[in-house]
């Protein structure tokens, strides 16, 4: 462990001539240093952590004298430690950028310096092995919803080795979760019962561990926010705008959460306030900016029912007095009671104004208002068929001295008043009656007979009327029964009294059958009594008549007269 010398004598011997001669020792000194040594450097093997300060390393030796001197090499200068230097290492901070443990083997080369001469030993090593850091990977600002369950918030590290743990605290346990804890943090259920949002801070503190040594991280914080529960609110309209259904609204207020809002009404609504709605139920979805959600109520908007009039209408015919009324009985609903009727014109009931009699024929109106002043109005056409009386003419199509006769057609014509529907006539003699407003009817057989006229009106009424009519044979025949031709110029000739023939001829016979006289003419003149120039006697004498009426229907008559003077 330190140098030794040796004392050389050297005594010369000088030979010559067969001559030795010994000459005076000299003396050298031999000394042997000892090798350079450096002390074990096992025990400066060492486990720091990135960012730890290390010792001072120094560097011995058991050699006793002389100088040893120390140079020293470092393979991996990543540590924070130059490649080389001499002497001592002194403390220094070590680095580990890397993602993993990373160590340095350290080179100690000593030197022994003795008596001028310098000798090297062996040279030793010894680690230095650097940790990472604890270190965790930063946590985003977490933002719950009041009451939302949060999910396991997990930690992390970029550490490819050893093993990472984590512990936790929390500032403000009103939000739910507990205030403190390790390893990740589990799932809570978000709560805040203030008004205003509420915020913790969230402090995570890494452990690295690896080799046996712990290292301590810089803590990590990040915060959790519990908004405030979203509080929905509002105030609808209701639709009672007369014209438009749609005129319900709500007006929405919102409080609370992230105070940025998006709104989905039950009605497919996007916006904040709803408009121009009908009536019905509503709800509303309330979400704000960071998803948080909340409900509304129902908001009912209530319209009245649509004002409604329903008009009957009853029709009051008077036959007797031949004239027509109208009756309008109006119901209102819906709107809202109480309603004010008005009528343009007519005869209105008293009581509510419900009723209106109309006697003539024109437009009326009828204008309900209800109280929030909806109004309807009902136009009503009354259009009466007008009532009349019956009545009729008749004409003959033969000559008019001749009257009317079984021959002869007649023409009825109706001339009654008023908007009849339908014409019946009854004849009187038996046959079918017949309907139409001038109809032609010929009598079959002579006689008297009442023409029934019967005039169907709207609304059921009925009007008749009739005439009697005398019908004869078509012509008018008569004999006379006895004549006195004795010049007082009054019944001084016979012949018949007749009408309506065409032609006609008169005999006259006495009583044992012979013709004693004879006429052919429109207009006879008559037998005066006189036969063969002289006085016919008082007797009976028959006359007989032939004739053609102006029907061509040929006529006999005969009789027995009586001549007397």
């Amino acid at each position: 462990n330190s140098s030794i010398g040796s004392t050389i004598t050297v005594t010369p011997t000088y030979t010559n001539n067969g001559v030795i001669c010994i000459g005076q020792p000299e003396q050298f000194t031999i000394t042997v240093n000892p090798s350079a040594q450096v002390d074990g450097l096992t025990s400066l093997n060492t486990i720091l952590c990135d960012g730890e300060f290390s010792p001072v390393y120094t560097f011995t030796t058991s050699n006793t004298d002389g100088i040893t001197s120390y140079n020293w090499t470092n393979d991996n200068p990543l540590i924070g430690l130059a490649d080389s230097g001499s002497g001592g290492i002194p403390s220094f901070a070590v680095e580990n950028t890397t993602s993993s443990t990373i160590s340095a083997t350290i080179t100690v080369t000593p030197s022994y310096d003795n008596n001028g001469v310098v000798c090297s030993g062996l040279s030793d090593t010894f680690t230095i092995t650097v940790n990472l850091s604890a270190q965790m990977d930063p946590v985003d600002d977490i933002v719950l919803c009041n009451n939302e369950e949060s999910s396991i918030i997990t930690f992390t590290t970029s550490n490819t080795d050893g093993s990472t743990t984590y512990n936790w605290t929390n500032d403000n346990t009103s939000i739910g979760l507990g205030a403190s804890g390790a390893g990740d943090i589990p799932g809570f259920t978000a709560t805040n019962p203030s008004i205003v949002s509420e915020g913790a801070l969230i402090t995570v503190t890494p452990t690295y561990e690896n080799n046996g040594v712990i290292c301590i991280g810089s803590p990590e914080t990040f915060s959790i926010t519990v908004l405030s529960e979203i509080v929905v609110s509002g105030t609808p309209s209701d639709a009672v705008d007369c014209d438009n259904p749609n005129s319900g609204s709500v007006d929405l207020l919102v409080s609370g959460g992230s105070g940025s809002y998006s709104f989905l009404w039950s009605n497919g609504a996007d916006t904040e306030d709803l408009s121009n709605v009908h009536s019905g139920d509503y709800t509303v979805e309330v979400t704000d900016s960071e998803g948080c959600t909340a409900q509304s109520g129902t908001f009912t908007i209530w319209r009245q029912d649509d004002l409604i009039v329903d008009l009957q209408t009853t029709i009051d015919p008077n036959c007797i007095g031949n004239f027509v009324s109208q009756i309008n009985d109006i119901t209102v609903s819906g709107g809202v009671p109480p309603y004010s009727i008005n009528w343009s014109s007519g005869s209105v009931s008293i009581d509510d104004n419900t009723v209106m009699t109309a006697y003539e024929n024109g437009t009326y109106t009828v204008l309900v208002t209800d109280s929030f002043g909806c109004q309807v109005e009902t136009e009503i056409i009354v259009d009466f068929d007008e009532l009349g009386d019956a009545s009729f003419d008749f004409s003959s199509s033969g000559q008019i001295d001749c009257g009317i006769s079984i021959f002869n057609e007649l023409l009825f014509t109706n001339t009654s008043s008023g908007d009849y529907i339908s014409v019946t006539w009854d004849f009187g003699d038996g046959s079918t009656p017949v309907s139409g407003d001038s109809v032609l009817y010929t009598y079959s057989h002579s006689g008297h007979y009442t023409v029934t006229q019967t005039v169907e009106y709207s609304y059921g009424c009925i009007e008749v009327s009739t005439e009697d009519i005398e019908v004869s044979d078509g012509y008018d025949i008569v004999l006379p029964t006895a004549f006195s031709p004795n010049g007082d110029g009054m019944n001084d000739t016979i012949r018949p009294v007749y009408s309506c023939l065409n032609s006609i001829e008169m005999f006259i016979y006495d009583t044992f059958g012979s013709l004693i006289y004879y006429e052919n003419n429109v207009d006879l003149t008559g037998w005066n009594g006189i036969l063969k120039g002289k006085e016919a006697e008082n007797r009976n004498y028959l006359l007989v008549v032939k004739g053609v009426t102006i029907y061509q229907e040929e006529i006999n008559r005969q009789g027995v007269f009586t001549l007397l003077r």
